[in-house]
């Protein structure tokens, strides 16, 4: 058996976790369990030098920009509970990077085989993207049509 601290896994994680962009891939990294199945570390290193290949030829991939939005898709489940025009603006954020992604893998397939194939698995739900876009414009404001009971208030006023 292993004894991770003589391996200093957690200080390996410390040092590559330097290197995260986001919070939560930090967290996501840190989440991490070491493992010995030889076949799925050699498929995630298959996906890491695919990427790294990439980024060695200069391409940009767009993953900076995607957000971790477990709390709102939380707090949006709760019966009643209204999300902020910010909120939703961030979550038509991250459906258009993840549309962006799509595309970047599909026009890049023959480079990332494995990348392509995860990418594609990835459901774009674009009649949420529909409904925010209704009601949230291009500024993050609220327009004021975004529903018919804001729509009567304005009216009203």
């Amino acid at each position: 058996m292993f004894d991770l601290k003589r391996l200093e896994y957690a200080k390996l994680l410390r040092i590559i976790g330097k290197n995260c962009r986001l919070e939560y891939s930090r967290r996501k990294l840190f989440s991490q369990k070491p493992t010995t199945d030889r076949k799925f570390l050699l498929e995630q290193y298959a996906r890491l030098k695919e990427l790294k290949d990439l980024t060695d030829a200069g391409v940009t991939i767009h993953f900076d920009i995607y957000r971790n939005m477990t709390d709102m898709l939380k707090k949006a489940a709760v019966p009643e509970s209204l999300l902020s025009s910010g909120e939703l603006a961030c979550i038509r954020e991250n459906i258009e990077t993840v549309i962006t992604l799509k595309g970047q893998f599909s026009e890049l397939k023959k480079e990332t085989p494995l990348l392509n194939t995860d990418v594609r698995q990835l459901r774009v739900p674009l009649d949420v993207k529909e409904v925010i876009d209704r009601a949230i414009d291009k500024h993050g404001n609220v327009a004021d049509d975004a529903s018919q009971k804001l729509r009567d208030i304005i009216d009203k006023i």
